[in-house]
């Protein structure tokens, strides 16, 4: 299934631009089909996407829209090869019909492209059926049959009849959002890095009111749940909901939802997989570890952002070791926890995305094969739970079991 939005004529847009008719038949389809792949990433990107945009990767958008001979294209859109990919047709001209704005940057000598649905159409879109011809339907909806067609069974398919019986007071959280649009001071998001790895500070405006906005109108319609199969770990719409609206989360008989979380999980989990400094230990069983290293980055000078904790994990858990140019925060963890620093070198001594895994591996055995199963085995298959990775989601009534348990599994 493909979305168009509200008052977007493709066809007649792609005639004014001078395309013959057997072209548009053929391929009108495609414009179509990168603007849904923009509102699908809304809801299965992590949670602090930028004010709605997203990054989607060429080689997909590539496949599936392939090339065109060159002499059926208008003027405009020739060049000397014989054919042209289309995919920069598509982007190109939705952006020169102010439908999308994006741009490329480099990472890593890397190109990546982030598009954006301008905000005066990004909330108002319908379903138009059969809209994909027959020999596109499996490269145009790979994606989601990976999302979707998964086979879940033991604990995971509990943990997914509960995740369906869960939505959103949507009246309340609109409510909301028009109250942090007139006083934005009375909410807190994270920094967001620039392209030149700055952190720049973020502020609840107009950008992030539409898109939030988009993601609470929509919430029901598009929930996904995924088990990632190299960690166990659950990605879900209610997992990527931007934190601010998680208070307005509802069973469906209106029970609100009470979050319980296990404080410093990462950092702590890493003292069961190696060996750790006594101070690390105590800091992490305590929920002190973050506020620590806070506090001497302070002493120190280091200048300390609201994504702290992205920064540290990036510099120090789960990005490359540094052998000359440390970042200032890995040198500072190698002073203060000379015996953790070495378990989390060597972890990714090979593949420096090892820890990461390792980590997320043990907090899906603890947190859902753990936590959440003895919670159905006590509470019975109709409990309202899920998990937001390092925390879970309960009802009042059994947020004193769901603490208790956690407390029991990850000390």
């Amino acid at each position: 299934r493909l979305y168009c939005l509200e008052g977007l004529d493709v066809e007649e847009n792609l005639r004014l631009e001078g395309f013959n008719e057997a072209f548009i038949k053929r391929h009108s389809f495609k414009w179509h089909f990168l603007i849904t792949r923009i509102l699908f990433k809304y809801f299965r990107q992590p949670r602090d996407v930028g004010n709605g945009k997203v990054r989607i990767l060429t080689c997909v958008i590539k496949d599936v829209m392939g090339r065109s001979k060159t002499k059926n294209l208008p003027v405009k859109y020739k060049s000397n090869s014989e054919h042209t990919y289309l995919y920069s047709i598509v982007r190109d001209s939705l952006k020169n019909w102010g439908i999308i704005k994006y741009h490329t940057y480099y990472k890593e000598h890397k190109a990546k492209v982030l598009y954006k649905i301008k905000d005066e159409w990004d909330v108002s879109f319908y379903q138009y059926q059969d809209l994909i011809p027959k020999e596109f339907e499996s490269k145009a909806t790979k994606d989601d049959i990976q999302i979707n067609g998964q086979e879940l069974e033991g604990v995971y398919k509990k943990l997914f009849n509960s995740f369906n019986n869960i939505t959103i007071d949507k009246e309340g959280a609109l409510s909301y959002l028009k109250e942090l649009l007139e006083n934005p001071e009375l909410v807190s998001l994270k920094d967001k890095r620039d392209r030149h790895g700055r952190f720049q500070e973020k502020m609840f405006n107009m950008k992030t009111y539409t898109f939030y906005k988009f993601i609470v109108e929509n919430f029901d319609k598009h929930k996904f749940f995924f088990v990632a199969p190299n960690t166990g770990r659950i990605y879900s719409s209610i997992s990527n909901l931007p934190k601010p609206l998680r208070r307005f989360l509802r069973t469906k008989l209106g029970e609100s939802l009470v979050e319980i979380d296990v404080p410093n999980c990462q950092p702590r989990l890493l003292t069961k997989l190696g060996n750790t400094d006594m101070l690390y230990q105590e800091l992490t069983q305590k929920g002190e570890f973050y506020n620590y290293v806070k506090n001497i980055c302070i002493e120190k000078g280091i200048t300390v952002s609201n994504n702290f904790k992205v920064e540290l994990f990036s510099d120090v858990f789960f990005g490359k070791n540094h052998f000359k140019r440390k970042p200032k925060l890995e040198a500072l963890i190698e002073e203060e926890f000379p015996e953790t620093y070495f378990t989390i070198r060597d972890k990714k001594s090979n593949d420096y995305t090892a820890l990461s895994i390792e980590l997320q591996q043990k907090e899906a055995e603890l947190m859902i094969h753990g936590v959440c199963n003895e919670m159905f085995n006590k509470c019975g298959n109709e409990l309202a739970t899920v998990t937001i990775h390092d925390s879970i989601l309960v009802t009042q009534p059994n947020s004193e079991l769901g603490s208790e348990l956690i407390g029991r599994y990850f000390n």
